[in-house]
């Protein structure tokens, strides 16, 4: 009897566990396995940093070989709120909300072309590239993390 309610202990904490493992997936969003494949297979920067590295490449319209994650804000770009191509968006980020023009997010893919507004939290996968003296990121995939009310 003993070991019944242990092995029912063990299936309960299992399950528990599972359950609070879970993310909540949005409309949209990547699925859960793609994220974790995405996430993992990078190396995670500042915008800063991003733009460091990509301005340090040897020659224009080169790219990286690794894969890169960037976290930023989405900034005005002195042009217009948003420059879109179907699901393609260009636009600016930062490290702060106005840390004005410091990494280029350029043509890359947001899932179902959602609108990605001045000051939106993104995440940017791809590789880095400098584009003249612009660091930029070209067609890499857009992640909305948090959207301005």
């Amino acid at each position: 009897m003993k070991l019944q309610h242990i092995i029912l202990a063990l299936a309960a904490t299992a399950m528990l566990a599972t359950s609070c493992d879970e993310k909540q997936v949005l409309p949209g969003d990547p699925a859960p396995n793609q994220l974790d494949s995405l996430e993992n297979k990078n190396i995670v920067v500042t915008c800063a940093e991003a733009a460091a590295i990509a301005k340090a490449l040897e020659a224009n319209n080169t790219a990286t070989a690794e894969v890169y994650s960037i976290t930023g804000y989405v900034q005005k770009d002195g042009y217009s709120d948003e420059i879109s191509r179907g699901q393609q968006k260009w636009f600016w980020v930062a490290d702060e909300p106005n840390g004005g023009k410091v990494f280029e997010a350029y043509w890359c893919n947001v899932p179902n072309s959602e609108a990605v507004p001045i000051g939106a939290k993104v995440k940017l996968i791809g590789s880095l590239m400098r584009y003249n003296q612009t660091p930029e990121m070209k067609n890499g995939k857009v992640l909305l993390l948090e959207v301005p009310e």
